[in-house]
Order: structure tokens, then sequence, then C-alpha cells
């Protein structure tokens, strides 16, 4: 049996020399000698997201999304998640009605993005997975565990006309 543990550093970057040999010594020293322990990166993906936005006519349209935009920037920033923690569209929809000025939210797309920012599967998931380190038999190594968070230049809101 392995135990793999997935790291970062506080800010958000991948664990390097020399505080990854240190680290590893550290729990070289502390475990049980017949228990195999690996410290692994963790795997950041990014998402997207399209919503269309009615806001009070009380309220700027400027202000109104640059408060949604701050929201979800701050929601879904790699300090707030945790390794292997979905984005539903629920929670998306919450945030974004919780901004003053919002009347309505119609959410067009919900995805992750590929390294190129390419769409991965459907554009409108209700739910975004993300997943736990894993053995992945075909290399036969430990996957590390993933952590979702929104691409600041992947969230387009539009201003949603009154029918």
């Amino acid at each position: 049996q392995i135990v793999h543990i997935t790291i970062a550093t506080e800010s958000g970057e991948a664990v390097v020399e020399p505080l990854l040999g240190n680290l590893r010594d550290a729990i070289n020293r502390a475990r049980d000698p017949l228990q195999k322990v690996i410290l692994g990166n963790f795997q950041r993906r990014y998402f997207h997201l399209k919503a269309n936005l009615l806001i009070d006519e009380a309220y700027l349209w400027a202000d109104v999304e640059s408060a949604v935009q701050i929201a979800l920037k701050n929601a879904f920033a790699f300090e707030k998640r945790n390794f292997a923690q979905p984005v539903t569209a629920a929670e998306i929809m919450d945030l974004i009605h919780n901004q003053k000025g919002l009347i309505a939210v119609d959410l067009d797309e919900l995805h992750i993005v590929d390294e190129d920012g390419n769409p991965v599967g459907d554009l409108l998931s209700s739910v975004l997975s993300a997943e736990t380190a894993r053995w992945n038999t075909t290399e036969t190594e430990i996957l590390p565990a993933e952590l979702l968070i929104v691409n600041p230049a992947g969230i387009t809101l539009t201003k949603m006309k009154k029918a």
C-alpha cells in the first residue's frame, strides 16, 4: 500500500527543491519505514464560464459586472478551493445572484479547459469534477489530485435585455 500526499506552496505553485527534498526528508524521518510515501504536486485545472446578467436599472452595468468578476475570481481562487473539490453551476449562480443589483442570471457556459484554453466536455455542465490522486494503470503511475480554479480571462459576462 502506498500513501500519496498531494502538495502545493501557499501561493499555489509547485513545490520544488530544496523545499521538496526537505519535506520528503522530514516525512521519511517520521513515518513507519514499512509504509511507502510519495509526494506529488497538484494539477491545476482551469474552468471558463459565460453568463447573461439582468440588472436592476438603479445600478450601473460596469459596477455590477466588476462586482461579479471580483466575486468569481475570489471565490474560485487557489486559496479558497480544495484538492478534488468540484465546481457546480448552482454554486456559480448563487454567488452571482448574491451581488447587488442582480435581478436574474442565465448561465450559458460552464466547462473545464485544456492547457490551450479549449473546452473539455460539454460547454454547459451542472458539475465540473476534479479528481483525487489516483493510480493510472496505463502509465503505472500515480496521478496528482486536481484543483479547479477559474481562469480570470475565461469569465464572460453579458448584459441581458429586459423582455
